[in-house]
């Protein structure tokens, strides 16, 4: 075991941190020393820490990583704050998960001498007390019945993209938002994180019912879950449940509808959403899974007008914006509308506004100056009168 510890030791020193180790109440000193009025802080810190799990845990002063291995067996790797590592800069790297978890991982292997486990990985704040685990609201029979059922209303409304129904419901009485309340009590941010991910799960699993991809649901879930993983402080419960729900439910409708919508216009909306990128016919082609040849003649069908000849006509309507409302070279207008060249910017501006760029952008400010000298002239004469 000795040996063990002393892998740790050298950790803790190359990574500049205090390292202990915990097993049924007892406390090992590794590395360093952590000072003693942390102690309590540290017994409190592994009492809400889950059994098998890799934590990252901050307060007002410090971080700490902590291995929790199950049966009161912990690590726990304490940054020396006063080393020059351990920056202000550097440490708001200790606030990306993904880069906990192979530390605690490296030090697992060093002291088990075996492979780390994947076990999951939780972040949480504490403030200057931790109060010990409140019960769960107790609640009349008459109350869970409602809530069970505004639930149901609400994923029904959510599986059937009525909004406002959905709405209605989320802004009502549900038992998730109770969870919510009671973990804000604590200042136990794991605990909201777990209820927000628990409720996520419940949507993602009723969009695959509702014959959303598999793949395109997952790809929300993990985005959702990366982006409430990274919060360091309370969370505003109510209004992340609000917000996930809403995200959710407009990405499933942007897709129910554009797969509804015929190809032309499931083309159209794309290139609207992807103008500043180059949008070759074969590009959209292989987007959308239909020949070239077939989405030309949808496309002219339907708009009177190719693929081509619109996508270069919403490129030059951007790219008028673009020279009216700011100060952008045409070097920078062509590269950032992905033409090849800014001299075929130029030649392809020309041939559908019939000016080049810097003769627009005269004309259009000689028009604009006019305006504004007749809108005066009126002025002085309603004055005048």
């Amino acid at each position: 075991m000795m040996e063990k510890l002393d892998n740790l030791k050298f950790l803790g020193r190359l990574l500049e941190m205090n390292v202990d180790y915990y097993q049924r109440n007892m406390r090992k000193k590794i590395q360093g020393l952590l000072p003693e009025q942390h102690t309590s802080r540290i017994y409190n810190i592994l009492n809400v820490c889950v059994d098998q799990s890799f934590n990252l845990v901050r307060d007002a002063d410090n971080y700490y990583l902590v291995i929790s291995f199950g049966d009161d067996e912990y690590l726990v790797m304490q940054p020396e704050m006063s080393a020059p590592l351990y920056s202000s800069k550097n440490l708001a790297l200790f606030t990306l998960t993904p880069q906990v978890k192979p530390v605690l991982q490296f030090a697992y292997q060093l002291l088990k001498e075996t492979s780390a486990p994947d076990w999951p990985l939780y972040s949480f704040y504490l403030d200057d007390t931790v109060s010990e685990s409140k019960p769960l609201t107790e609640f009349l029979p008459e109350e869970e019945k409602e809530m069970q059922d505004n639930f149901a209303g609400l994923l029904d409304a959510f599986n059937k993209l009525d909004e406002n129904r959905m709405i209605y419901y989320l802004r009502s009485k549900l038992r998730s938002k109770q969870y919510g309340k009671i973990f804000k009590d604590k200042n136990y941010l794991r605990g909201q994180k777990d209820s927000l991910i628990a409720y996520l799960a419940v949507l993602n699993e009723s969009a695959i019912r509702n014959n959303y991809p598999v793949d395109e649901a997952y790809y929300i879930f993990n985005q959702i879950i990366a982006k409430i993983e990274i919060q360091e402080t309370q969370i505003s419960f109510d209004l992340w449940l609000e917000n996930i729900t809403l995200y959710y439910f407009n990405e499933l409708k942007r897709y129910f509808k554009a797969n509804n919508m015929p190809i032309a216009e499931r083309v159209q909306s794309y290139i609207i959403e992807h103008i500043t990128y180059r949008l070759s016919l074969q590009d959209l082609s292989s987007v959308f899974g239909y020949s070239e040849r077939y989405l030309n003649r949808k496309f002219k069908e339907h708009y009177k007008t190719t693929i081509k000849q619109y996508v270069l006509s919403k490129k030059i309507d951007v790219a008028k914006k673009m020279l009216m409302t700011t100060d952008f070279s045409l070097k920078y207008i062509a590269m950032r509308l992905s033409f090849t060249t800014t001299s075929h910017f130029i030649q392809v501006f020309k041939s559908i506004v019939g000016l080049t760029p810097k003769q627009y952008s005269k004309t259009t400010a000689e028009k604009a100056d006019e305006a504004r000298l007749q809108e005066d002239k009126s002025g002085e004469m309603i004055i005048a009168e």
